[in-house]
């Protein structure tokens, strides 16, 4: 199976993938002017959230209910949407791999960040993984001295 990066890395690449190869339909399901007929706003809705709730089945947060999840998920969605429509703006500049990479990178920085419930309420989360699709990872190898490192426990 696939790890959490490479999925979130594959959701977004098949996400642009699909607004680079549809972008009349993308522009038509997703663009501003036509959410004001109510009937074809329900149906972006719609799409939304069927994106949003396939999404939030695959965020594996067990200190987050389902709400939350579906929260975090239409939130990545937007990030997808609004990410999307100014790339078209903007001629489609870079290309559709190099944008789903970069935005991978902001989800997936976000995502990791919620691998693990506070502790104290101090908003400071414990280093209790040590592989490279967790948090912890990053300052895994960090020196005791290193003022970026996490506290020790």
């Amino acid at each position: 199976a696939p790890s959490p990066m490479a999925q979130v890395e594959r959701g977004l690449a098949a996400y642009f993938a699909f607004v680079a190869e549809e972008q009349a339909a993308f522009t038509l399901l997703f663009g501003g002017g036509t959410r004001r007929d109510e009937e074809f706003a329900a149906a972006a809705a719609q799409v939304e959230g069927s994106i949003a709730s396939a999404i939030a089945a695959l965020l594996e947060l067990p200190h987050l209910g389902e709400p939350e999840r579906q929260l975090l998920a239409f939130g990545i969605v937007g990030l997808a949407e609004g990410t999307s429509r100014r790339w078209i703006g903007r001629g489609r500049q870079p290309d559709a791999a190099a944008l789903s990479a970069l935005v991978a990178q902001v989800a997936w920085a976000g995502l990791r960040s919620l691998s693990a419930p506070p502790a104290d309420g101090d908003g400071t989360r414990p280093a209790t993984h040590r592989d490279t699709d967790s948090p912890a990872s990053d300052h895994a190898s960090a020196p005791a001295d290193d003022p970026g490192a996490p506290p020790a426990d």
